[in-house]
């Protein structure tokens, strides 16, 4: 240890160290202003701006209650916690963590990245839990309106609960998802990965679909009662909808004029994306279809397909604010 003053308590075999500290322990590194430290049961109370730097994390806090015995301990204010061996970094004004079994509780507002191969998912929200099972994979449950973005894709939820072992993201209820061109909503969406890759979408209840036309001037629409979809190389290729499903579908010219609708319902339909446009509808069972010519510059919604486009997250509102180290 090296710090400007140090105070010893043989009885206690207790420390207390005030002014820029270095203390070593075995493989940790340890930085704070002012802190005390319980020899007996290797408890660390850092004070003044601490920080931790041990093999695969990196912890930081206004102050820092840790024992190096079971590796957990508290964080509070500006709290920073990057675990690469579990792929993640988490900031929040605190944070309750245990190494392993990995054991989290954050606290308002949470900021959370997790590496999932060759992207990130960055997520906001007011309650963090991360708990890790036996076989050591772990499940996250970030919520209070919790926002996320990937390159890919993208929402908003009341709940984020992702299970690593099953690698299914669960969002509920009422989420709003974006990926490239498209809104989706419905009751509760499972997103389905596949080696840390968009694999599959289930949506129930009340789905709605409304993707842009090339003049991004209207939105194609379709809502039913179940979606399943499919994903290629991360982009959304073909989704099914089944029960009562309903499209409403804009033809628009070359020159960005809009012609008229096609409006239309079924038992089920299968929609083709291609560079995030609808490219092919087919419908089955019970088919009914109109052309409606457009007699009228205000756009028609599908009951519950209305955007929100501007609700849509950027990463940028995703990451913690930079906060300066204390002087």
């Amino acid at each position: 240890m090296t710090t400007d003053t140090l105070l010893y308590y043989p009885n206690k075999n207790k420390y207390t160290f005030a002014g820029p500290t270095q203390f070593i322990k075995d493989s940790t590194l340890l930085f704070c202003s002012k802190g005390t430290y319980s020899a007996d049961m290797n408890l660390l109370e850092l004070f003044g701006g601490a920080q931790m730097l041990a093999p695969k994390r990196y912890i930081a806090a206004d102050s820092l209650y840790y024992s190096l015995n079971s590796e957990d301990g508290t964080l509070h204010g500006n709290a920073t916690v990057a675990d690469s061996s579990e792929g993640f970094v988490l900031r929040s004004d605190f944070i309750d963590y245990k190494k392993s079994p990995v054991f989290v509780d954050a606290f308002s507002p949470v900021f959370y990245e997790q590496s999932m191969e060759e992207d990130t998912i960055y997520a906001k929200g007011d309650t963090l839990v991360i708990r890790s099972s036996l076989d050591t994979s772990k499940t996250v449950h970030l919520f209070g309106q919790t926002s996320f973005f990937s390159e890919d894709f993208q929402g908003i939820s009341p709940h984020f609960l992702f299970g690593e072992a099953e690698e299914e993201l669960v969002l509920y209820p009422s989420p709003t998802l974006w990926s490239g061109n498209s809104e989706f909503g419905a009751d509760s969406t499972v997103l389905k990965l596949v080696n840390n890759e968009l694999d599959s979408l289930y949506m129930l209840a009340n789905v709605t679909i409304a993707t842009k036309t090339k003049d991004s001037l209207y939105f194609d629409q379709t809502t039913g009662n179940i979606l399943k979809g499919n994903f290629d190389e991360n982009s959304m290729k073909s989704v099914r909808i089944d029960g009562n499903a309903q499209a409403l579908l804009h033809n628009v010219s070359d020159d960005g004029a809009m012609e008229g609708s096609n409006k239309s319902s079924c038992s089920w339909m299968k929609i083709t994306f291609h560079e995030d446009a609808v490219e092919k509808i087919k419908m089955a069972r019970d088919v009914e279809a109109n052309y409606i010519p457009n007699k009228s510059s205000s756009p028609e919604w599908l009951p519950g397909c209305q955007t929100i486009f501007d609700q849509r997250p950027h990463k940028t509102s995703l990451l913690a604010p930079i906060v300066s180290d204390p002087e």
